[in-house]
């Protein structure tokens, strides 16, 4: 005797529905922010990184930061692995001698959105 399975019906189509289009909702909402919003979001995050980062880090130039250890935000935004995603992975994570400073992911966001300006000159 052969067992048969149940039969499935298609996965419910109204479920994942009002998910997905939350989902495009925010990214077309990104996406299609004026410049300016933009702009006072990396100036947000220029605004931290002054507040929080400069022990080490260097605002402007190529010079390092104190110390001579860390470099400057402008030598970090032409690092070809510099992307929003990189920077947020990275302020996500421990990285030694790096101190454990603690942002929200909203000041996560502005400093990387900041650091990827000054590869566009911003």
């Amino acid at each position: 005797m052969t067992a048969v399975s149940p039969r499935r019906g298609p996965a419910p189509r109204g479920r994942f529905l009002p998910v997905a289009a939350a989902l495009a909702a925010m990214a077309l909402c990104w996406l299609g922010a004026p410049a300016a919003v933009q702009a006072q979001t990396a100036r947000q995050g220029r605004a931290i990184v002054a507040r929080d980062c400069t022990g080490c880090h260097a605002l402007t130039g190529d010079r390092m930061g104190a110390g001579g250890r860390a470099p400057s935000f402008p030598a970090i935004a032409r690092m070809s692995s510099t992307t929003e995603l990189s920077v947020t992975v990275f302020l996500r994570t421990s990285h030694a001698p790096m101190p454990n400073i603690m942002l929200s992911p909203e000041e996560i966001s502005a400093v990387a959105k900041y650091i990827v300006s000054l590869k566009r000159g911003g």
